[in-house]
């Protein structure tokens, strides 16, 4: 098994193992946390992501999720615990996750050529085609309906922060494809995405001995 990397400090480490969650503020996690309004939270759980109306999750504990990492074959899409050999699937995930195991693949990748899309990504992520997590957060806060508008905010804070996360403090307007219409969003096959995402995150982590992972660690 590849060992974690020590060239850095726990610190720095941990901070880099844990998404871009961790890094907002105690206002902007209250954001779509607990404290949502019940229409929100009711749009939250009906476009399939019902675990993530409220999410209370702050912190990963890095020994425990290097563990998890460790036992975990990602070409198998198996775990090793107490000698057993546990088999994964993208449904059990999204058992976990509280995320819908639909049949339409989620695209994100490759450059955008969709007119409507490159449009979202001037409103949403201006000329950087990126936009700052804390920037959504804030903007996510000032919706005051559960409209198209939020549905897609909300899509691009829970996909960069906790389903997709990476080392990065924005969000790639390429996120903006699979949500360019807000009424198919929960026709998505978020979690077979995700977990495939998560697969090659653990896949590179230990082939490159990196100090973090790409993917989600709170389904651990």
């Amino acid at each position: 098994m590849g060992q974690v990397g020590s060239a850095k400090s726990d610190t720095k480490v941990n901070e880099e193992i844990v998404s871009k969650w961790r890094r907002l503020n105690p206002k902007e996690k209250v954001t779509y946390g607990s404290t949502i309004e019940e229409e929100k939270r009711s749009t939250i759980i009906a476009i399939g992501f019902s675990t993530f109306s409220s999410v209370f999750c702050t912190h990963l504990h890095r020994p425990l999720c290097n563990f998890l990492i460790q036992m975990f074959n990602p070409d198998t899409s198996s775990i090793e615990l107490h000698g057993n050999v546990f088999q994964i699937s993208a449904a059990d995930f999204g058992r976990v996750m509280g995320l819908k195991n639909t049949d339409e693949d989620v695209q994100l990748g490759g450059p955008i050529q969709d007119e409507h899309v490159r449009e979202l990504v001037k409103i949403y992520c201006g000329n950087d085609k990126r936009a700052l997590v804390s920037d959504l957060a804030k903007k996510l806060e000032k919706c005051e309906n559960a409209n198209d508008d939020f549905k897609v905010r909300f899509m691009m804070l829970a996909l960069g922060t906790l389903l997709y996360p990476t080392s990065s403090l924005s969000v790639s307007g390429n996120y903006l494809t699979p949500l360019r219409i807000p009424g198919k969003i929960e026709s998505k096959n978020w979690a077979n995405h995700a977990f495939n995402l998560l697969r090659e995150g653990v896949r590179s982590f230990k082939k490159n001995k990196g100090a973090y992972v790409n993917g989600s660690l709170l389904s651990g």
